[in-house]
């Protein structure tokens, strides 16, 4: 029995262009930030359907052991000194190098141990990508690849497409494990279905049609996604220019009559939420009141309780701060609120700080947090602090690309690294505001180095933050919380609905592969 694939992909079209999936790490993918699990449920149906003798009308034959249609080259590594990025000598290819389809040429080697050639497969059977595959290129080839060549009869494309299931298998039940290793045996015993050559181009050129239907079904969702993503956030951005709380208010209402189609993507939630945040900051999510005393009066009681706690002992008061000249206010303020330094309103704790290697953790596991520059990363014996504080990223790529909050509240018993921050407030309410204040706030500005990331004190100290009146700080930080937790209940069900979809984009493998 053979499958209309093309039917297939029409009937379920919806399946395979919404089932997509969160990724930690850049690759291919639908758009940054995810991987189109829907179309790579169809790429991997396609490939184990070829394999199967169910893509293509032809002849009924069993699978049989590949060891004796092939030659099998397994690499070797050439001396370190006699390799080169020059272009000396002949191409040397690893699993570094391996591309989409082909390798890339990046390495050469003037001792060449172990040659692949044109026609061959090659297959990464060392390490974190196992089981990946190339089509070969006259190289030479390191330990970690083997070059699969096949004898008569067998078509090189066949071939590669063939073992796709195997692989892919390997490289799904091989995620998150130890590394692990082909061998000669266990390639030889790999089974394969090899149909006449005319049935074999039959499939290749099937495939090829169906794989490049694939690639024009993912661009097309991945724009898609794009233009959505753009569009939630030019309307999102709409509500943090409006003018007044009149224009806020009908900005808002506006969207609200589009959110079912607006707010589909955990993304689209994600940007909805630091909006709440911006809007929070700007004093246009809560109402201000005539009788709350102003935000100069705020500044001196928290002056005056931080110079206090540096008399006890408790952190330490810096030089006086900047001054905040025009063109350093980064937006316009409401009545009452001023604008200061980040050092005007923290106590600094930072040199409290015990950073304590992985190796000494491991043999101090306990019940206490540990915390990092972007929250807990491990469990210790003991603890440094029993309060709560605000925590901030010091240094790493998280600073830029905003994958995680910077700024959290630690609370109850717990240790901080070197590489956070640790800040003491006057009150609760204004920690939690300084970490709202912060999370919506771009911090490249303050941000030194390229290749590490980093925000010192002396950057930190002079970050400009918008000081509300005391008693609006409390309003903020009660509205900010009931809207993020709408935030956080509307991204649970994309989750739960996402989560139907890739099983559903499984289930419907499964039946059509059965």
């Amino acid at each position: 029995m053979t499958t209309d694939v093309a039917v297939l992909v029409i009937d379920n079209l919806d399946v395979w262009t919404t089932a997509v999936e969160r990724r930690s790490v850049a690759g291919r993918g639908i758009q940054k930030g995810y991987k189109p699990y829907g179309v790579d449920c169809l790429r991997a149906l396609i490939l184990d359907l070829a394999a199967t003798g169910k893509l293509v009308p032809g002849e009924k034959i069993e699978a049989q052991k590949l060891g004796p249609k092939v030659d099998l080259v397994m690499g070797q590594a050439p001396p370190g000194n006699q390799c080169n990025t020059d272009g000396i000598g002949t191409v040397f290819v690893k699993t570094g190098e391996f591309g989409e389809r082909f390798p890339e040429v990046r390495e050469w080697t003037t001792k060449p141990l172990k040659m692949a050639k044109s026609g061959d497969v090659l297959i990464c059977v060392v390490g974190a990508t196992i089981g990946k595959l190339n089509l070969g290129i006259d190289c030479a080839i390191g330990r970690s690849v083997a070059a699969i060549r096949p004898k008569a009869n067998l078509l090189t494309e066949f071939l590669y497409y063939s073992l796709m299931p195997f692989t892919l298998r390997l490289r799904k039940e091989s995620r998150g494990s130890a590394q692990g290793v082909i061998g000669k045996s266990e390639l030889n015993s790999v089974l394969i279905r090899i149909p006449h050559v005319s049935e074999q181009q039959r499939i290749v050129a099937k495939v090829d049609e169906l794989l490049a239907l694939c690639d024009a079904l993912e661009k097309e969702s991945a724009t898609a996604m794009a233009a959505h993503q753009a569009l939630v956030e030019a309307l999102l951005s709409t509500l943090i220019v409006s003018a007044s709380a009149a224009e806020l208010a009908t900005n808002w209402a506006r969207l609200e009559l589009h959110f079912n189609t607006l707010l589909t993507t955990e993304a689209s939630v994600d940007a909805l939420k630091q909006t709440v945040l911006k809007l929070a900051v700007r004093g246009k999510l809560s109402a201000q009141s005539r009788t709350d005393e102003p935000a100069s009066k705020f500044l001196t009681a928290i002056r005056a309780h931080n110079v206090r706690r540096n008399n006890e002992g408790r952190g330490r008061l810096p030089e006086a701060s900047i001054p905040i000249s025009q063109k350093d206010q980064p937006f316009r303020l409401p009545a009452g609120w001023i604008f200061v330094r980040f050092v005007d309103v923290l106590i600094n704790r930072d040199a409290e700080r015990v950073p304590i290697s992985s190796d000494v953790r491991m043999s101090r596991k306990g019940e206490y947090d540990y915390y990092g520059a972007s929250g807990v990363i491990d469990n210790i014996d003991d603890y440094l602090f029993d309060e709560s504080l605000l925590l901030i990223g010091e240094d790493g790529a998280n600073l830029i690309n905003r994958s995680t909050p910077i700024a959290f509240i630690a609370t109850g018993k717990y240790w901080v690294n070197n590489h956070a921050h640790v800040l003491e407030a006057m009150s609760l309410a204004l920690l939690r505001y300084l970490e709202i204040y912060i999370n919506a706030t771009d911090l490249e500005p303050y941000v030194t180095g390229t290749a590490q990331p980093k925000m010192n004190q002396a950057k930190m100290n002079s970050i400009v933050i918008a000081l509300p009146p005391a008693d609006e700080v409390d309003r903020i930080v009660a509205k900010v919380d009931e809207l993020v937790t709408l935030c956080d209940a509307l991204k649970a069900n994309i989750t739960d609905v996402a989560f139907t979809q890739r099983a559903l984009a499984d289930a419907i493998v499964e039946v059509e592969a059965a």
